[in-house]
């Protein structure tokens, strides 16, 4: 089978939902490759930037500035991914789609267990008594049952 071709055998993920394993070349992996390392080229450059914001951002009152700061600071805090809307509706999620049930602080450690990319099982602890104040602030200020969900 040529490898740009998509597989047609099926994997079943804890969903129940047959998915499509897409075979990538040799060609698109390169052009994925240098894509990835020029973004983060780019996100070294202004990496004190941002964090610059972060702390300046988490003192702020307005809810949806600082779940944003403190979803930042999560990702920064675990070095897990984003996610989307399409892979938390198939089960898996990334930081942004984090229920609050799935993030517990104690006193301060923070350990964040949940269903990740490809479905695998995920738990991160994080010893962080800036991130463990944080967390528990968006649990009270977000509207929802999801950690960073603004009104």
């Amino acid at each position: 089978m040529p490898s740009s071709t998509i597989n047609k055998y099926s994997k079943k993920p804890i969903s129940g939902v047959n998915t499509d394993i897409k075979v990538y070349s040799k060609k698109e992996l390169k052009a994925r490759e240098e894509k990835k390392t020029q973004k983060v080229q780019t996100l070294a450059k202004h990496i004190q930037s941002l964090r610059y914001n972060l702390t300046r951002d988490l003192q702020i009152d307005d809810e949806k500035v600082f779940l944003t700061a403190a979803c930042i600071l999560s990702i920064l805090s675990t070095g897990e991914r984003v996610g989307n809307e399409n892979s938390a509706a198939a089960g898996h999620r990334g930081v942004t789609g984090l229920l609050k049930s799935q993030v517990m602080v104690n006193g301060n450690t923070v350990t964040f267990k949940y269903t990740g990319k490809s479905w695998v099982n995920q738990e991160k602890v994080v010893t962080d008594a800036r991130l463990a104040q944080t967390i528990e602030k968006a649990k009270k200020i977000s509207s929802s049952k999801f950690l960073f969900c603004t009104s």
